[in-house]
């Protein structure tokens, strides 16, 4: 949130590299607290952004929907088919994230739940 409320118009965001100071506030402010804000400069703030999603053990768009992008990059049609299948995926990891953390009674089995997603996902597959 910092970066979209801070930093949208900063020129060269992901390009320009961060300064090493700042780089460790930063990784040492997030892995201790949920800040209301983040030292260092923007670019910092861009770079640490890229370090962790570097780190991660799995990217945040899987390998089968990186691979979809790589192919329809030349047709704005199929373009926009994939943007659409990705933003209903993220709504739906949303919708999951609150049904799960929100619901006392969980009346619906780990199967039900997989038989009505992978229906659901299907869809625009």
């Amino acid at each position: 949130n910092h970066l979209y409320t801070k930093a949208c118009q900063q020129e060269d965001l992901f390009q320009t590299p961060g300064l090493q100071d700042d780089l460790q506030s930063i990784i040492d402010c997030l892995d201790t607290s949920i800040p209301e804000s983040i030292p260092g400069s923007n670019h910092s703030v861009a770079e640490a952004l890229l370090i962790y999603l570097e780190a991660l053990p799995e990217p945040v768009l899987c390998y089968e929907l990186y691979q979809r992008c790589l192919e329809c990059s030349h047709d704005s049609r199929l373009c926009k088919q994939t943007m659409y299948l990705i933003c209903y995926l993220c709504y739906l990891c949303m919708f999951l994230f609150q049904f799960l953390f929100t619901t006392i009674d969980v009346t619906y089995t780990e199967l039900t739940m997989e038989s009505k997603l992978c229906s659901s996902v299907a869809v625009y597959l």
